[in-house]
């Protein structure tokens, strides 16, 4: 990369987040101390899990 920088770390909703640039690929890694943090990331899944299904009823009626 240009700037020569292959990791970078930050905060999003109180969560360690760190993205990185390898040979190897790209990634981001979070860092969680307790269960609660892991709480917005159940939700996602489960509104992305609800709203696949919906879809695919919603389309079907079509």
């Amino acid at each position: 990369m240009d700037s020569g920088t292959e990791s970078a770390a930050s905060y999003f909703l109180e969560l360690s987040v760190s993205a990185f640039n390898r040979d190897s690929g790209i990634g981001i890694g979070w860092e969680a101390s307790s269960f609660i943090a892991y709480i917005p990331l159940m939700v996602v899944v489960i509104a992305a899990i609800i709203a696949g299904r919906l879809w695919r009823v919603l389309t079907r009626r079509r």
